[in-house]
């Protein structure tokens, strides 16, 4: 593990110093979660925990979400964190028979006001998530991907699967535009991300129809616009897929993106009122 940043982690509820996460083992199944902390909230945190539970009742595992709650809050006090993003692992331990939990603060990287602007470059590489649905550590599927962005200079890879169906970014979900109606690959090919769900509501409130299914390589010349969606990027602008030019000020993508912010801000608001509602 090398991931970290902050000079405190919490382990199984213990506050201790982020330098002893070196010398921590861990199984080869772990479960995790990154949560971004904004004006000292964990943004939209009871679906990061709804979707953490769903993952491990897979395994039988369960959780308490106000432990969980705990030991976020523990983080985020004591290094005095208001900005920036949390990792969350779970794991059961073979030893005690019981779930550890580890929390700890990681670098982050949030696009410029240009890069919202203007759109990023993005590249298509023949990837796929295993149990795309399960959210767990797979350090050289990540290991690829990173390696891949580098090579391409791009800012994120869109996979694709054996039968040339694009599914989502390394880290990201993404949509398509075409005559005003949003397309996205289906939820059971993906990891449902929490800014996806978030979108898939705005969308809803604004009458806006979204369509998921396949999307193959070969029809990417037929979208008008294109964005990613995801926990550090929100709701980013593609201006690039390869070749593939798209319309970063399409009226509907702006309206989502506008929309998204005001989303965070009135749950910011909310949590600041009166808190969780775990």
């Amino acid at each position: 593990m090398n991931d970290w940043t902050g000079r405190y982690c919490v382990i199984n509820n213990k506050v201790t110093e982020t330098k002893k996460l070196s010398s921590l083992i861990l199984p080869p199944q772990v479960f995790y979660e990154v949560i971004r902390v904004i004006d000292d909230v964990f943004l939209f945190l009871e679906e990061h925990l709804e979707r953490l539970s769903h993952s491990l009742k897979k395994f039988s595992l369960n959780i308490d979400f106000k432990y969980i709650m705990n030991i976020l809050l523990k983080l985020k006090f004591n290094n005095s964190l208001s900005v920036g993003n949390v990792k969350l692992l779970l794991f059961f331990n073979e030893k005690n028979k019981n779930i550890d939990i580890v929390a700890y603060q990681i670098p982050h990287y949030y696009p410029s006001a240009e890069q919202y602007l203007r759109g990023v470059k993005v590249s298509l590489y023949y990837n796929e998530r295993k149990d795309p649905n399960i959210k767990y550590v797979n350090n050289l599927f990540q290991d690829n991907c990173k390696n891949e962005i580098i090579s391409k200079n791009v800012f994120e890879v869109l996979l694709v699967d054996s039968n040339s169906f694009i599914t989502e970014g390394s880290k990201s979900n993404v949509f398509f535009i075409k005559d005003e109606y949003l397309h996205t690959p289906p939820s059971n090919r993906v990891l449902k991300g929490i800014t996806r769900q978030q979108v898939f509501k705005i969308c809803n409130t604004l009458n806006y129809n979204i369509i998921e299914k396949n999307i193959s390589t070969k029809d990417l010349n037929k979208y008008t616009s294109v964005f990613i969606t995801g926990t550090s990027p929100k709701v980013l602008p593609i201006y690039s897929i390869n070749q593939y030019k798209y319309n970063v000020q399409n009226s509907v993508l702006q309206k989502i993106m506008e929309e998204y912010d005001l989303y965070i801000n009135k749950y910011v608001t909310k949590i600041r009122q009166s808190g969780y509602s775990i």
